[in-house]
């Protein structure tokens, strides 16, 4: 049997699956690790334009390394996180996506806000930066995503970059957590707070903001205070480390917040301590 033809099967399976089953797969550590290191097998070193055989996205084309990559063409990438962006974000919304990656988040957010909203893809990494453009170039209803290459921080300055073993795991110098990874060179890039970006460069005002900045977000955070106490969009936030759940917790709270962890329900969190060392939230404005 060839490798294509098992693939087609994979990719067969990933679209005719309930997304409830495949929330449920992605959270069973070792069955989705053997489907992972099958698939490994069947694929490529490099990259390969492929389309996204399940979910929102289903049909996007993207420029994939499907051996690290291929939860993004499963339509599998943070099944949960999917479920609630899909669930908040609505046609003419302003969407800020911080630490946009490749950009596979920035296209579901840009096809839920339709053409009557807006996405802005922050992203520091340079080789980042180059795929999203990729990956935009792919497919033809992304006029709504404005790329910002800079790191988001809490002022306007130039910054050191910590470049990492993947896209996925770099991160500003002296952001919390991920101590334990051999960073492999460091660049200078542009940072920028968010109160700037709205206040002083007067961009659209943002009503969701998903954070993912690799343990950033205490810096990012302290850098929206007044986006988050005068305009309190929706923020979807992954926590890295007790340190940056300590401080931003505080922060949200300070802004009259309600935090509710992202999986099997959003329950409400009612410390910090309730948080895994790798956590993501919702955050809204109370009552």
């Amino acid at each position: 049997m060839s490798s294509n033809i098992v693939l087609g099967a994979f990719a067969w399976v990933a679209k005719m699956l309930p997304m409830s089953l495949k929330m449920s797969i992605y959270r069973t550590g070792l069955f989705s690790h053997l489907l992972r290191s099958g698939i490994n097998l069947l694929v490529t070193d490099g990259k390969s334009i492929v389309k996204v055989v399940s979910g929102e996205l289903a049909g996007t084309k993207l420029s994939l390394y499907l051996k690290s990559e291929k939860d993004y063409w499963l339509g599998t990438y943070e099944t949960e996180l999917q479920s609630v962006i899909i669930d908040r974000v609505s046609p003419g919304m302003v969407i800020y996506d911080l630490g946009a990656n490749i950009g596979y988040l920035s296209l579901l957010f840009s096809k839920l806000v339709s053409e009557t909203g807006r996405v802005f893809a922050f992203e520091a990494l340079p080789e980042n930066i180059a795929r999203i453009k990729e990956n935009l170039s792919l497919n033809l209803k992304t006029s709504n995503i404005d790329i910002v290459h800079r790191a988001v921080i809490d002022k306007n300055i130039k910054i050191d970059f910590l470049v990492g073993p993947s896209g996925g795991t770099g991160k500003v110098l002296g952001s919390a957590g991920r101590q334990n990874i051999n960073y492999q060179k460091k660049i200078s890039i542009e940072g920028t707070s968010i109160d700037n970006f709205v206040f002083k460069e007067k961009k659209p005002v943002p009503d969701l903001i998903k954070i993912d900045i690799e343990g950033g977000e205490i810096l990012a955070l302290s850098g929206m205070e007044r986006v988050l106490n005068h305009i309190k969009p929706i923020i979807l936030l992954e926590i890295h480390g007790p340190e940056a759940a300590s401080d931003c917790w505080k922060i949200l709270q300070d802004a009259g917040y309600e935090i509710c962890l992202i999986k099997r329900g959003c329950h409400r969190v009612l410390s910090p301590g309730e948080l895994a060392w790798k956590s993501y939230v919702i955050a809204q404005k109370t009552n």
